[in-house]
C-alpha cells in the first residue's frame, strides 16, 4: 500500500540526506546529534516505504471533510 508518488519519495530522500550530511559536517553537542538523527529518520523511513501513516490520516479526513461539504458544491452549467 503506497500513497506517496515518486516526486514526494525523492523529496523526502533529499530532505533526510540533507539532514545526516548536516550531522556530519556540523561539530554540535550530542543532545542536537541525536534531534537531527530522529528528524532525519523519518522522511528517510518514509521514502523508503512509500507511506506516510500521517499523510494517509491527513487524506482520509481531507475525504471526509469533501463528502461532508460535496452536496453544497456550486456546479457550473454550459
Amino acid at each position: 500500500m503506497e500513497n506517496l508518488n515518486t516526486k514526494d519519495r525523492l523529496f523526502r530522500t533529499l530532505v533526510g540526506a540533507a539532514l545526516v550530511a548536516s550531522i556530519v559536517s556540523m561539530s554540535v553537542d550530542a543532545t542536537t546529534i541525536v534531534a537531527m538523527s530522529l528528524a532525519s529518520f523519518y522522511p528517510l523511513l518514509t521514502a523508503l516505504l512509500a507511506w506516510d501513516p500521517v499523510y494517509a490520516i491527513l487524506l482520509s479526513a481531507g475525504a471526509a471533510v469533501y463528502k461532508t461539504f460535496a452536496p453544497m458544491r456550486i456546479v457550473k452549467t454550459k
